[in-house]
């Protein structure tokens, strides 16, 4: 994966490609996470399942790129949990599915 990446001028994209759309976050991912962030990557995106909020914690905590998540969280008492967990670096909520811009404001 280290020779993709180099040769894909390496992306929060790319490298969510090459590694794995899913829950990739266990030892192994741990150590690939070290490994990306001499690349400075913008962020990790759901790495573990993200209704899994201590999976999230976990490795926010332990990486030093972002995590981002969100797109699946619906409301803003769960936003509220996501972010006092420390789950997220990143927020990212779907407009569309949290209630519109109003809500999402909130």
């Amino acid at each position: 994966w280290r020779a993709y990446l180099s040769t894909q001028g390496a992306n929060a994209v790319n490298a969510r490609d090459r590694i794995g759309k899913g829950p990739w976050f266990n030892v192994k991912g741990q150590s690939i996470a070290r490994d990306l962030e001499h690349l400075k990557l913008m962020w990790l995106e759901e790495p573990v399942p993200p209704e899994n909020l201590r999976a999230l914690a976990k490795v926010a905590a332990r990486v030093n790129i972002p995590v981002a998540t969100g797109e699946h969280e619906y409301t803003k008492y769960g936003f509220k949990e996501l972010i006092s967990r420390g789950g997220a670096d990143i927020v990212q909520p779907d407009v569309g599915r949290v209630g519109g811009v109003t809500e999402w404001m909130k």
